[in-house]
This record gives C-alpha cells, structure tokens and sequence, in this order.
C-alpha cells in the first residue's frame, strides 16, 4: 500500500465533504474528472469501489477522433449524469444493492456550487435541503465534493472545515490551486513539471500536501477524445436543483430507519412519489383541457369559424369539438358544426353588419361626439375585412386615456366611433385570432 493510496482512502470515505476553489479556467473541474476516473479504475485499491454521480457533463466519441456530428452526451460505466437531487437517491439504491454497503462509495461532485449555494441565499430551497442532505450523507455511503471559483461565494456550512474555531460547517477537506504557490514548491524541490500540474490539499486534521494531477483520457477534449472515449464539457456552465422532490420530507421518512431497510424505504418513496406525480399530471391536464373547452366555446359564441379556432389555437377541428363537447363547463348545450349552427353563425354575422351599419351612420351624422368610453371596452373583439383595423386595438393607450378623462368629468358617454371596424366577412388576420385568443384566455368572462 502506497503512501498516496493511504491518503486517498483517509480523505475519500462516506460522509467526506469536499471542496476546491480556484479562479475559472483553472483546473477545478479538470481535477475532479482525472481524480474521479482514477478512483471509478480502482487505481486506489484502499478507498474501494466507487461511483460518481455529478452535474458535470461528459461526451461519448462515437466516431473518429475530432468529429463532433459522432459525439454524444453520455458517461462511462459508474459515472452518472444528475441535475436535481431527486435523481441521485435511486442511484444510490441501485449502487448498494449492485456492490453492497461496505464495498462502495458513491461520491457526488458538484460543479458551479455557487450558482446553487450563493452566499445571501442561505435560506432557500435548495440551500436548506444541502444543509441536511450533508447530515445524512454518510448513512447512504456518500461523499460530495462541491467546485466553485471562490470558497466566499457560499454559505459557512458549505465552505468551513468542520472544527473550525469560529464557525464550524461541514467541510473535510480542501483543494486549491495557486500557481504562485506551486512555483514556489517546484522550485524549493528542484522538480521538472508545470505549476498547473499541482494543487495543494489539505484535510482537516492533517498539514497540507501537494498532489500532482494527470491529464487523462476523461480531462481531454471532445477534439482530441479519440473513438469510443470519453471528456468533460469544458464549457457548459452545471446546475443542479431539488426537482419535482420534497426532500424534507424524504429526510423524514428516512429518519429512524435501519440502514438494512434503508434501500428498500428509497424505492417505497420514490414509487409513492411517482404515483402522486401521475394524479399530478392528470390533474393538470384535466385542467387544460377544460380551459381549452371553454376558451373554443367562447370564440364559436364570438361568430368564429371551427377552422379559424383550430388555426388560432393550433389544435385540431376533430379535438377541439371533443374537448368543448366533454370537458366544457361553460354551459350544458354546447353547440355542434351542424346545420342549424351554420344557420345561427349566418344570422349572426348578418346581425353584426347590420349593427356596423347602424354605427356608421349615427357617426357620420353626428360629428360631436365626447371622446370617452368604458374601461371594459378593451377586452372586446372586433372582426374586421381581413386587412387588419387600426381603429380599434385591443389594449390600445388611447381608450384608457378616454376612459380616465370620462371618469374625471363623470361622463358615462362613449365614444362610438373609436370603437368601429370595418364590415366582417368572415376573413380574419393572424393577429386578430391572436387578440381572440388572449382575450378568452384572461379570467373575465
């Protein structure tokens, strides 16, 4: 057993937390792909078995070397790809039950933890479930290892060692690179190699070492992977949240369970969580469906045609009419594309021209007419020929200029002819289907 072997298992057990901080572009990812593959190759036989899960991503060279229309987003065996905290519990069950609890630890690094564990948000969501999560770390046989360009930009419990004298938080160990440093101890040595090559670690309870980081198959990249070989993405920015997961509760659940029934307590939440997810789901799409239903009865009241709606809403005829005929709760008699619906539509948009007509007329034989209208005028819609009326706009500026001067003088009187349009005959533009939409979409009936 070697000296660097000996080390590696006394800082790489469950329940170790990591973290390296170090400028961007300065090797922090580099180092924890090339440890992380020399730990999943048992090249330290005294840590054990072990298996990553990080928000790192990593391509697959499926054809020759430089060639990106071959590359894929995929890991190597024992390398897992997560982006919320509710993938990695099954993993973890999955791992134990593979390699049994004593033989193997899962460790989950953590890429941009500043993006997820700011310093001012100590309180949110996901900082909350991290601070439990690394309470309990070590009964799932986990290690984290959290990078980040500056140990400042996190909160105490995620970037103090954990016998810190003023602060204590969860931290075992630390990696950090200062080329300066490393220069330093290069020369002091009198070694042949590039400071980029060293970072310093340091655990807790032990004086600081320095550790010569390879490059390996993993760090290279996509250009020079060759075929059937894997890298890092070295420069997608990672993420990671809590996802569709109440790990509160989780953290409940798991609370006073043996660690033999632990596995087994995993995959009842996870099938539970999954059930619930399901109800979810067909409850939200209960929900749409009968906001589409309504949104459709609303248009056919408003005079529209089934294909204009379909065009409009991006739906088909054939769903639409399903839809408002068994999930619409606007009224009980919704109307079928039948003859007499053909024959009410006819009528009604006869009704209109008359109407129009009607306006027309009062407007041009009265000139005087006070510019003042109701506020409720801009939810309405107004068919026009087809070429788009710029009379009458919904939202438009000016009726609510009008509607605030009529409520200062206390006049009830509208102004008819800004609210004219042209005489329908059954074209509508694109933007008018839009206004049609938007305003059945809104609350107001």
């Amino acid at each position: 057993m070697t000296q660097i072997d000996d080390f590696m298992a006394h800082i790489f057990h469950p329940g170790a937390v990591h973290l390296t901080s170090g400028t961007k572009g300065g090797g922090k990812s580099h180092t924890a792909i090339a440890v992380a593959e020399q730990l999943v190759h048992d090249v330290y036989p005294s840590v054990g078995k072990v298996v990553v899960a990080t928000n790192i991503t990593m391509y697959h060279q499926c054809g020759d070397l430089g060639n990106e229309e071959t590359l894929i987003e995929d890991t190597p065996e024992n390398i897992h790809h997560i982006e919320t905290m509710e993938e990695l519990f099954p993993i973890v069950a999955d791992t134990i039950e593979k390699y049994g609890r004593e033989k193997v630890l899962i460790l989950l690094i953590l890429d941009e933890a500043q993006n997820f564990l700011l310093g001012d948000l100590n309180y949110g969501n996901l900082t909350v479930a991290m601070k439990e999560f690394m309470g309990i770390i070590r009964k799932f046989n986990m290690a984290v290892w959290f990078l980040t360009p500056s140990d400042r930009n996190i909160g105490p419990a995620f970037r103090n060692f954990m016998n810190d004298d003023n602060d204590p938080g969860n931290v075992t160990v630390k990696w950090r690179k200062d080329l300066a440093i490393n220069t330093k101890y290069i020369n002091a040595k009198k070694l042949e190699m590039d400071p980029k090559e060293l970072i310093a670690v340091k655990s807790y309870d032990m004086d600081p070492v320095f550790l010569r980081i390879p490059i390996t198959e993993w760090t290279k990249t996509w250009k020079t992977t060759e075929k059937d070989g894997y890298c890092y993405d070295h420069e997608s920015s990672a993420t990671f949240k809590v996802g569709n997961f109440d790990f509160l509760n989780f953290n409940d659940r798991m609370g006073g369970v043996s660690s033999i029934k632990a596995m087994s307590t995993i995959r009842a939440y996870y099938k539970e969580h999954e059930i619930a997810s399901e109800d979810k789901i067909n409850a939200m799409q209960n929900i749409e469906n009968e906001r589409v239903a309504n949104v459709t009865y609303r248009l056919r009241k408003l005079g529209l045609t089934w294909d204009a709606i379909s065009f409009a809403l991006d739906v088909p005829v054939t769903t639409l009419q399903r839809k408002m005929k068994n999930n619409c709760t606007i009224s009980e008699n919704n109307e079928d594309d039948d003859e007499n619906s053909i024959k009410n539509e006819t009528n009604k948009q006869k009704s209109i021209k008359k109407i129009n007509k009607s306006r027309l007329k009062k407007n041009n034989a009265s000139k005087k007419t006070n510019h003042q209208t109701r506020g409720g005028l801009a939810s309405n819609i107004y068919l026009s020929n087809g070429k788009g009326s710029k009379e009458c706009i919904l939202g438009d500026p000016r009726l609510k200029d009008d509607f605030e001067k009529s409520s200062e003088n206390g006049s009830n009187e509208i102004n008819e002819s800004r609210i004219d349009t042209s005489i329908p005959n059954g074209k509508y533009t694109f933007d008018e289907l839009n206004r049609a939409a938007d305003c059945c979409l809104s609350d107001s009936d």
